[in-house]
């Protein structure tokens, strides 16, 4: 086996002829002697000339272990090590991870920090091809540890063209760094380089504190653990930061629309919520809107202070069903990634709401869905988009799971009696996030619902019934009560005021208020001390149910005579409509899109491509299915940009069906708040901070000699050896 021999500091060998020190004392000590002859030392001169050679012996030993500490003393400071193997092998190995993560596309200057971090790669790829030619190094990204640019491959040679070749090709990512999963997959490649017996790992980041701490501000519980099982002679990392300490980003969290369902031809309400993210307020700026490809104008968007967030909202009207796609930009900042969204919506033609009259009456008026039919349908020129299924009381034993599961909406007109069974279904349909709504009226079995729908609060009704109120003869007004729930906030006070003022009601069934029931009062009869009238409590999983202790039809109140009666089904239906599934269309860089593919209608390929074309295009296919709709699974990672995508299913007859989804960075990117290397070093429990190197901005990592071929324990022990053993001789030879 070769053996190599360098040093860590060849420039300190120049100290070599010191070792001549000893040598030339010793000759200047002999010459300093006047010899004269005294008739007594013959005596002692002829003692002398027979211990002659011991002496000489004698002093040659002391001279050569002088000499011999000078020459360790030197050679210690010079830090010699070996290159080859000796006692075993000494390669190590350098395993480089760059992190690619999105906001290594901030830019702190002239340069972002991908390129400064290409940069200190390269430096450190020469020091290490220096310091140890014939080590190991592998280069991989932090968002695919285990498909590594380069593989254990020698360091001297060509590695500083490999690795610049490698990095020429490497641009950030779209997945956050995590830990967690980072860690185990470099301690992978570690153990892939078997003729290592050594691991020096680099990590070239921006360093930005939601990545390496907690959100508390505790250590990461991943990067502790990596720590604590390193080998403490053998393993180290340097963490190498070269991001900037410039952290203003004014962002786009999110482009949602506001509304419970979207519905073609009714206004849709979209909000944008914007956050700044820096350390001062922002500059007050303009959001351009595009809907469909085509700009919609600007919104003013004010001055945000330092980790506020505002929402800008706005309606757009779409009035064919279908998809349609929305987006929302800032001007670029340093920060680009998060300046702008995409909202990708698939427009229902209709809501479908199902009315159960319990009383139909002999005349159309008379029938409770009469009023309710005609609100909710409104006229061609007040349509809300909803379509209205009426259904008498008898029909909801039978009524088909599929009708219920898809209606957004259900309403219960004076229905007198409930079954147990169809109470478990209304549960189950409300607890998925449909909505219900109860009218109450004369044939209400009181003791009925008590036991079935209230259930000493555990069922659907927000309250309990008591029994039948008021005076036909006497009516009285509608308070409005004040507060936060949401139902008439967009004009409350316009509404009291058509409330009290117009709006009368005879009778009702009185409601036992409950402090422990998680029940809303909306609207009272009379005054804030009334009988609650109209109450609200949230059931399930975004389902709601709305009590309303007077009649649809005009037998008690003349209160479906009054455009109030038309607004409050409409905001009925806004805020309890089983809300339509948004997010399945629009997702995060590592979300996955679900699409379905009728084999009766569709081929089996389909083609993902961006919808303003500028990436290429990807193809899936669906696995055979006979005639059942398939699901295939399309991996936002496969995809490259941010935006929206087209989705084209070619159909048998030469068509295509298309759907839109939109891939958005992830907001927590956007969070650019610097660590810094004190702060990490300061993280790590103190016990392994020895195992940790933090280098910050520009200083250089570099090879580090932990172990292994490094000579100079074995030196410093030999040299102290040569000093106690020099001292004693002395002594012992100066007695004699």
């Amino acid at each position: 086996m070769t053996i190599g021999f360098a040093f860590l500091n060849p420039l300190l060998l120049w100290a070599l002829p010191l070792i001549a020190v000893p040598i030339v004392i010793h000759l200047l000590n002999r010459r300093r002697f006047d010899k004269r002859r005294w008739a007594a030392m013959e005596f002692l001169l002829r003692a002398m000339r027979l211990n002659r050679r011991r002496l000489q012996m004698e002093q040659w030993l002391i001279l050569a272990l002088r000499t011999l500490a000078v020459l360790l003393l030197v050679m210690l400071v010079a830090r010699p090590k070996l290159t080859g193997g000796v006692f075993g092998n000494d390669v190590g190995h350098h395993v480089v991870c760059l992190d690619d993560s999105p906001s290594m596309a901030h830019r702190g200057g002239a340069d972002d920090a991908m390129d400064r971090a290409r940069d200190a790669i390269q430096r450190l790829v020469a020091s290490i091809a220096e310091a140890r030619p014939n080590d190991l190094l592998t280069l991989t990204l932090a968002s695919a540890p285990a498909q590594p640019l380069l593989a254990a491959v020698p360091t001297g040679g060509e590695l500083a063209r490999r690795v610049r070749e490698a990095l020429a090709g490497v641009h950030t990512g779209d997945l956050a760094l995590d830990l967690a999963i980072l860690l185990p997959k470099l301690d992978d490649l570690a153990a892939a380089a078997k003729a290592s017996n050594r691991t020096e790992t680099y990590g070239v980041t921006d360093l930005r504190r939601r990545d390496w701490v907690a959100r508390g501000g505790e250590p990461s519980a991943a990067l502790v653990a990596w720590l604590g099982a390193r080998d403490a002679e053998r393993d180290h990392l340097q963490v190498v930061d070269i991001g900037s300490k410039d952290a203003e980003n004014l962002a786009i969290l999110d482009v949602r629309c506001a509304d419970r369902v979207a519905i073609a031809g009714v206004p849709m309400n979209v909000e944008v919520e914007l956050k700044n993210l820096g350390r001062g307020d922002s500059s007050p700026a303009e959001l351009a809107i595009t809907v469909d490809g085509k700009g919609r104008g600007v919104q003013p968007v004010p001055a945000i202070p330092a980790g506020e967030t505002t929402r800008i909202a706005f309606t757009e009207t779409f009035h064919s069903a279908g998809w349609h796609g929305v987006r929302a930009a800032l001007p670029n900042d340093r920060y680009a990634t998060d300046d702008a969204r995409s909202l990708a919506i698939d427009l229902r033609p209709a809501s479908r709401v199902l009315v159960f009259d319990g009383a139909v009456g002999e005349e159309p008026e008379d029938a409770e869905s009469f009023y309710l039919a005609a609100a909710l349908e409104g006229g061609d020129d007040a349509s809300i988009g909803i379509d209205v299924r009426i259904h008498g009381d008898h029909e909801l034993g039978g009524l088909p799971q599929e009708e219920l599961g898809a209606a957004d909406m259900v309403i219960l007109a004076n229905v007198a009696r409930l079954t147990p069974e169809l109470v478990a279904r209304l549960e189950d349909y409300v607890r998925g996030g449909g909505g219900l709504a109860i009218w109450l009226g004369d044939q209400i079995d009181v003791a009925n619902y008590e036991q079935l729908l209230w259930k000493g609060g555990k069922g659907l009704l927000p309250l309990p019934p008591v029994g039948v109120a008021g005076d036909l003869d006497r009516p009285l007004g509608v308070h409005l009560v004040d507060g936060e729930q949401p139902l008439f906030a967009f004009a409350r006070e316009q509404l009291r005021t058509m409330f009290a003022q117009l709006v009368l009601v005879g009778r009702w069934i009185t409601l036992r208020e409950d402090p422990n029931a998680a029940a809303e009062i909306v609207l009272r009869v009379g005054d804030a001390a009334g009988d609650p009238l109209l109450v609200t409590r949230p059931f399930g999983d975004g389902g709601r149910v709305h009590v309303i202790a007077t009649s649809a039809d005009a037998a008690w109140t003349d209160w479906p005579r009054w455009p109030a009666f038309l607004i409050t089904l409409e905001r009925l239906h806004a805020t309890t409509a089983r809300p339509q599934d948004f997010g399945r269309a629009n997702l995060r860089p590592d979300g996955s899109l679900s699409v379905e593919v009728d084999p009766s209608r569709h081929r089996p390929d389909f083609e993902v491509r961006a919808r303003d074309g500028e990436s290429e295009s990807r193809t899936y296919a669906a696995p055979p299915a006979g005639t059942s709709v398939v699901a295939v699974n399309v991996p936002m990672a496969d995809l490259h940009g941010y935006g929206l995508f087209a989705i084209a299913r070619r159909t048998h007859a030469g068509g295509e069906d298309v759907q839109l989804c939109a891939r958005n960075p992830l907001p927590e990117e956007g969070d650019l708040e610097p660590l810094g290397s004190a702060a990490l070093v300061a993280s790590v429990p103190e016990a392994l901070r020895e195992r940790v190197t933090v280098l910050d901005g520009a200083e250089q990592a570099a090879a580090r000699d932990a172990g292994g071929g490094s000579l100079w324990r074995l030196l410093g022990f030999a040299m102290l050896i040569s000093m106690l053993l020099e001292s004693v001789l002395a002594w012992r030879f100066g007695r004699r």
